[in-house]
Order: structure tokens, then sequence, then C-alpha cells
């Protein structure tokens, strides 16, 4: 049974429970039923005809930029804009810091 290492009681309650962020995500219901031998892609691969070609609109005081990630002095740059101005939480608390090498492998194709 997919519930077998809950407890009775907490088995009897699963299917009641309100999941708001969960219930929102691509993972499994206590409800759900699938087969566990089963390890496939959930969507199928978009094919390049299918992309957008052309990049939305920004404000006016805003532009687009290309970055060429083996460019070590671009690479920097995007580490500290990422490090040092993006925050995740209203509080500033949660920082994105992730090395430089992470962000280099992170953002290329494979080789």
């Amino acid at each position: 049974q997919q519930l077998s290492h809950l407890s009775d009681e907490k088995q009897a309650a699963a299917p009641s429970c309100v999941h708001k962020f969960w219930n929102t995500q691509l993972v499994p219901r206590y409800d759900d039923e699938f087969d566990e031998t089963v390890n496939e892609q959930i969507e199928v691969p978009t094919s390049s005809d299918q992309v957008r070609h052309e990049p939305f609109l920004l404000p006016a005081q805003f532009e687009w930029s290309e970055l060429d990630i083996d460019d070590e002095k671009e690479l920097h740059e995007m580490y500290h804009l990422l490090t040092h101005h993006y925050a995740e939480d209203a509080d500033n608390r949660f920082r994105c810091n992730y090395s430089v090498d992470f962000l280099r492998w992170a953002l290329s194709v494979p080789r």
C-alpha cells in the first residue's frame, strides 16, 4: 500500500488533508494511483519551431542583454548581480548564492 509507512491514524486523515502548496505541484497526492515502475518525462519535449523566437517586450527603462557565459568577466558580473541584488523573500534573508562554476555549468549546454 502506498501509505504503508504511515500510522493507521495518519492514513485515515491523509485524504482529507489540505495542502495549499503541494496541491499545486506536479507531485503525487495521497489518493493518486500510479505505476511505481514507470519513470518517464512529465512533458513531451518542445521542438524549436514551437519556441517563441521574439523576446517579450520590456518596459522602456529595461533592455534585453545576451550573456556570454564563456566570458569570465560577464559570468562574474552575473554572479555579482545574483549574489548581491537578487532576494527571494520580502525580508531579504534568502539570497541566491551559487558559485561561478555552478552558474557556468547550469547555463551551459551539455558538451
